[in-house]
């Protein structure tokens, strides 16, 4: 709790990373947490873009080895209004058909010119070399060529509802913000 600056920044913590990936589906995890950060709740992308926009508010998701984080970053005169958006990233993934296509030629796209660039190389493939290729520390985390075709929006929707388990999720709260208050929003929410 810090009243200084009328910041709040908010962080829920998911089980769940690329080290989760299934062995021959490496980049599940990148994809979901992309898909993540498309439609959600009923919204479009643009829509939830545009919202945050409005406000000044930042949202975003991010997949370590681990975890995926969902971060939101907003003015404390603003959470109320951008607390649904939050929640639906996590809780409520549209996974649209169109996002999903979008986002996986977008990730196809990126490993295609990552295969033309020497540091990407060298980055992307070392941790193969040290661990092993079938080893998940030695995985490339946001997939390969073959592992990225092989990609199915159904079952990575059902891998993200799984890992929403309670007692698995962290909730981080810092900024301008009551901790009685916040949880009273929370639990209305989730």
């Amino acid at each position: 709790e810090d009243h200084s600056l009328p910041l709040v920044v908010l962080k829920i913590v998911l089980p769940g990373g690329y080290l989760h990936d299934p062995k021959d589906l490496s980049g599940q995890a990148w994809l979901v947490s992309e898909m993540m950060g498309e439609s959600a709740g009923g919204k479009s992308a643009l829509e939830i873009s545009e919202a945050l926009r409005l406000t000044a508010t930042q949202l975003s998701v991010s997949v370590g080895r681990t975890e995926t984080t969902v971060t939101l970053s907003t003015l404390k005169d603003n959470l109320t209004e951008m607390l649904p958006y939050f929640v639906s990233t996590v809780l409520t993934p549209d996974f649209r058909e169109d996002d999903w296509q979008r986002v996986l030629k977008q990730s196809q796209n990126a490993q295609l010119q990552s295969l033309k660039d020497p540091s990407s190389l060298a980055s992307g493939y070392s941790a193969g070399f040290l661990y092993g290729f079938d080893h998940p520390w030695g995985r490339i985390w946001n997939g390969t060529a073959g592992s990225l075709s092989r990609q199915d929006r159904q079952k990575a929707q059902k891998w993200h509802q799984q890992r929403l388990t309670a007692g698995k999720v962290k909730f981080i709260a810092s900024g301008d913000v009551d901790p009685l208050e916040l949880s009273t929003q929370l639990d209305l929410e989730f």
